[in-house]
């Protein structure tokens, strides 16, 4: 039960990450998620993440995730937090569409009836923002994730698209979906399928 949650605490950040509102990648947001499985309880998780532009091209970012999952036991839910840090460039490929290539390092821990479990991985992703109004921009991005624990190792392939409403330049909310393809290194391959909504300010 605990590999959804393991596999997908930090899936679809780079969505957030590399979101920006005229180019500005100086943000911080929080963000709610739930992502399910075919036969499995549905891992729901919150997201605390910042980024920041170091040039005009390259941008440091982070988040900690913290998340659980119903057991469906007596001994109680899987928990885990996670914390994510890494890098993204950003190009332009027309005046209101972006080309963005980032990666990040995870590092993770889940709990379940009294015994605990490290991760650690990383993810790869290229996405395309386009600024659709002056109000409401779109992500649309791909990214590949391998996280391990103990001697267990799930790589993931996903697909993720957001869309963010500009309530103020500064103020944006957004809501996103993904999917994403899991094949352990043991055991079948599974899909899952997360949606989310938060929150980001831009400073």
């Amino acid at each position: 039960m605990k590999r959804i949650l393991i596999a997908t605490t930090l899936t679809g950040l780079l969505i957030p990450a590399i979101a920006s509102a005229e180019l500005n990648y100086n943000a911080i947001e929080v963000s709610y998620a739930q992502t399910s499985q075919s036969g499995w309880a549905d891992a729901t998780e919150y997201v605390f993440g910042a980024s920041y532009g170091i040039t005009k091209n390259i941008y440091l970012d982070g988040a900690f995730a913290t998340g659980s999952q119903p057991s469906g036991t007596a001994s109680g839910d899987i928990t885990g937090n996670a914390f994510e840090i890494g890098a993204g460039y950003h190009t332009p490929l027309q005046n209101n569409v972006d080309l963005i290539v980032a990666g990040h390092l995870i590092q993770g821990t889940s709990s379940f009836a009294g015994s605990s479990y490290s991760s650690n991985g990383y993810d790869i992703g290229v996405g395309l923002r386009a600024e659709l109004t002056p109000q409401l921009e779109g992500i649309l991005s791909a990214v590949h994730t391998s996280v391990s624990s103990n001697s267990f190792t799930t790589t993931s392939n996903g697909i993720q698209a957001q869309l963010g409403f500009k309530v103020t330049p500064q103020v944006e909310l957004f809501a996103d979906i993904g999917s994403d393809s899991n094949s352990p290194d043991t055991g079948s391959s599974y899909n899952t399928q997360t949606i989310g909504f938060g929150g980001r300010f831009y400073y």
